[in-house]
């Protein structure tokens, strides 16, 4: 504010304001928003030792919510506090702005060939000025982890050591989970007889 751009009812100038000889702050009253989540939305093969990781806009700190990372299958849930679980739940001081849910332990056990749901408190998180994050809900945060286990077969049919079998029953392999065809060749063989 220059010198004499204000003057009282007599005329008198008003001195003014020299740079920074008045100054204040506006409260910061936007909610922080999400940048990237890792894994993606809809991201397939997931490893199981993988942080879940949300960056946002600006800094963040634990606020009072939870966290939810469920197994859509099975319907088991991992549930961790923002504020309680302070080694499963990390915020970063520096930039990138991050939230890291390192349940890795925990995850390790639901995390096989499923596709997983996770939801967020709007309350779990906040910014510098206390502004509270959205939140993540319903099916926004959705992938599926990789499957770290191999099938296993359940039944087979004719049953193994069966006798008088007639020669055009079909062969049913059951397993513990779909299958789908690979690579390389299904061998019969006979006794006293030449591989088919």
């Amino acid at each position: 504010l220059a010198a004499g751009v204000l003057r009282d009812a007599n005329g008198v100038a008003f001195a003014g304001y020299g740079v920074g000889g008045y100054s204040f702050s506006v409260r910061d009253a936007s909610a922080p928003v999400v940048t990237v989540l890792s894994p993606a939305a809809g991201a397939t093969e997931v490893a199981l030792s993988s942080n879940l990781v949300v960056t946002f806009n600006e800094r963040v700190v634990a606020g009072d919510g939870l966290i939810v990372v469920t197994a859509l299958t099975s319907g088991t849930a991992v549930t961790l506090n923002a504020t309680a679980d302070v080694g499963e739940v990390v915020f970063s001081g520096s930039a990138p702005w991050t939230m890291t849910v390192n349940a890795t332990s925990d995850l390790e056990a639901v995390l096989r060939e499923q596709s997983y749901r996770v939801v967020v408190d709007g309350s779990a998180v906040v910014d510098m000025s206390g502004n509270a994050f959205a939140g993540i809900g319903g099916t926004s945060w959705t992938f599926t982890g990789v499957d770290g286990t191999a099938p296993s077969l359940v039944t087979r049919r004719p049953r193994a050591g069966e006798t008088n079998v007639s020669a055009n029953t079909q062969i049913v392999l059951q397993f513990n989970e779909e299958m789908r065809a690979g690579t390389g060749n299904i061998t019969l063989s006979a006794s006293g007889v030449a591989t088919v």
